[in-house]
């Protein structure tokens, strides 16, 4: 099986536990509250990603969201997938509220901005991977529910580390 192969099946499995069962029908904050920040726009990889076909590019939407645009040029199709983002401030933490579409499934996903380095040119990601955020009904309880389990390793997974290639 070709790395590329493996990786568009690993990708695959992410968006399905995404679409499962990681996405809160309310973000953290609405509206969003944060401005930008400038150190995330740019084109990023995965530095767990063998393929070097497959990066991130974020781009300043407006003074408070991004517009990022994930691109697999890998294979005889380029791929492409498009999402609106945001921060929100939870104690000293830093999430990013990510709208997620798949099917039927609509909703955010979040991304703890675990560290960026002082130059800015890598981050390390933790994904809230509560399986229950679906389920919540109220937008406060979001907020509340990550507020609660800010500091719980228990309550993230999918630790990603991204390094910057090109600043914009």
């Amino acid at each position: 099986m070709t790395r590329f192969l493996q990786y568009s099946i690993a990708v695959l499995c992410v968006v399905l536990l995404f679409s499962c069962n990681r996405v809160s029908r309310f973000p953290i904050d609405d509206p969003a509250r944060v401005k930008i920040d400038n150190t995330l726009l740019g084109k990023w990889m995965l530095k767990e990603d063998t393929s070097r076909t497959n990066y991130f590019i974020v781009k300043k939407k407006d003074d408070f969201k991004y517009a990022i645009t994930y691109m697999n040029e890998g294979g005889t199709h380029i791929q492409y997938e498009d999402f609106t983002a945001f921060i929100s401030k939870v104690g000293s933490s830093r999430f990013l509220n990510v709208q997620y579409y798949y099917k039927d499934v609509q909703g955010y996903f979040f991304l703890k901005l675990v560290d960026i380095n002082e130059a800015g040119d890598e981050i390390v990601t933790a994904t809230v991977a509560d399986s229950t955020m679906l389920e919540i009904t109220v937008p406060a309880e979001v907020r509340a529910r990550i507020t609660r389990n800010v500091n719980n390793p228990a309550f993230f997974a999918d630790t990603a580390h991204f390094y910057k290639i090109k600043g914009f």
